[in-house]
């Protein structure tokens, strides 16, 4: 294959997520951004008007703490995607707020990265994968 086809599929693929959506994704590890109690800017980020219709986190390393410590995560507005879970709940795979059900699909007000709270105590370590499937609406 040659280097103008590798271009040409990358071109295609980021033309069709800025366009049409798709898939996001990012990684919560301790071990890169620490577990301090407060606001954690994980380096997923969708654009403004973009529809998120159905997310999950998916446990890479289950997360501990020394106190009991929630995890929550929004990206439009306070808990949006996640409400205050206690960490002894996050467990394999879980659900987040947007569930293909209208009502629940958030649409983004502006650009927009993907924020994990950590409340009550610190984390001591722990892996999430956050995934999120969104849509573009048209431009036309």
């Amino acid at each position: 294959m040659s280097v103008l086809n590798v271009i040409n599929r990358i071109l295609d693929r980021r033309l069709h997520e800025d366009n049409m959506g798709g898939w996001a994704s990012c990684i919560y590890d301790f071990a890169l951004y620490g577990g301090a109690v407060g606001d954690i800017v994980l380096s997923l980020d969708l654009p403004s008007a973009a529809i998120i219709n159905y997310g999950y986190v998916n446990v890479l390393t289950a997360p501990t703490s020394a106190g009991s410590a929630t995890v929550a995560a929004r990206i439009n507005g306070t808990a949006d995607l996640l409400g205050a879970t206690a960490i002894a709940l996050i467990t394999n795979l879980n659900a987040m707020v947007p569930n293909w059900a209208v009502g629940n699909m958030i649409r983004l007000t502006a650009d927009r990265k993907l924020i994990m709270t950590v409340a009550v105590a610190a984390l001591t370590a722990g892996r999430l994968e956050f995934r999120l499937r969104y849509d573009v609406p048209s431009k036309y």
